[in-house]
């Protein structure tokens, strides 16, 4: 039993001190670019729920690639913000003294794709089906860049090592089909100063 002059421990948080800075990424190789299909997410959502049919579809290339692309509302070309994040979050397995959940609390991107600026052309990719290598269309940005706004906790963090954090996940892990983090060359990128 407790005796009744012992105090309860007293917990106090640290204010909470969210700030926001733009930071831009440039592309250091190509980003080649994958949405899944609304043909594909609707098999697959089929499959899940045992509705999936055994029917070959006929395949259109100009279509397959126009919907690998992500549309911005504006009308920009697009891609998933939390891709950044997780290039981030990734990358820190190899910085001493980090750690991946550390790294998902420091810092957000409050969006869900962010703005590519650059001009695609077709990239004929190879890529496994059933376990048979085809080839299809990929958009790809050899030249690129984004801008967005990085939402962090400045009581915990500093932009500095956030910007040095993207970096190494730039040269990394990168973004995209073919990325460093998956045995190939695109999708890396560097913070513009």
């Amino acid at each position: 039993m407790k005796k009744p002059t012992e105090k309860e421990p007293t917990i106090e948080l640290q204010e909470l001190d969210t700030q926001t800075f733009d930071i831009t990424l440039t592309g250091i190789s190509p980003l080649v670019i994958h949405q899944f299909s609304t043909k594909t997410k609707k098999a697959i959502a089929e499959k899940s729920q045992g509705k999936g049919t055994r029917v070959k579809k006929i395949f259109n290339e100009e279509e397959d690639y126009q919907e690998c692309f992500y549309d911005t509302v504006d009308g920009n070309y697009g891609f998933p913000a939390l891709a950044f994040k997780k290039a981030v979050v990734n990358s820190v397995s190899s910085i001493q003294g980090m750690t991946k959940v550390l790294m998902r609390q420091l810092f957000h991107i409050p969006v869900l794709l962010v703005a590519i600026q650059g001009e695609p052309e077709r990239y004929r990719a190879p890529v496994r089906v059933n376990g048979k290598g085809i080839i299809r269309i990929r958009p790809m940005f050899r030249e690129w860049n984004t801008t967005f706004t990085v939402l962090y906790n400045a009581a915990a963090t500093t932009p500095a090592l956030i910007y040095n954090l993207f970096n190494h996940a730039g040269f990394s892990v990168g973004v995209g089909e073919h990325r460093p983090e998956k045995d190939g060359q695109f999708g890396m990128f560097k913070v513009k100063k």
